[in-house]
């Protein structure tokens, strides 16, 4: 499929692009230029690994779970 060009014979998709590569306050500039993105997506991984060891673990997303040694179900006790 062939993009229809504008009457100036630009196409318009690369002229709006083009206009959001330009802007100082799009995410173009603010997001994919950003020096410290890639440092942030390695932190998130890690916080994800941790969120999912935690949930393998049965301590995740409760403060009381993460003290106890032995989950609930192994302790002989009933609630």
């Amino acid at each position: 499929m062939q993009a229809d060009l504008a009457p100036s014979g630009l196409d318009p998709m690369r002229v709006l692009l083009a206009r959001w590569k330009a802007d100082p306050n799009a995410t173009y500039q603010t997001w994919f230029l950003w020096e410290d993105r890639l440092k942030n997506f390695r932190s998130i991984r890690r916080g994800i690994g941790q969120v999912i060891a935690e949930i393998d673990a049965g301590t995740f997303g409760n403060a009381r779970s993460r003290r106890r040694s032995t989950p609930r179900s192994s302790r002989g006790t009933t609630p």
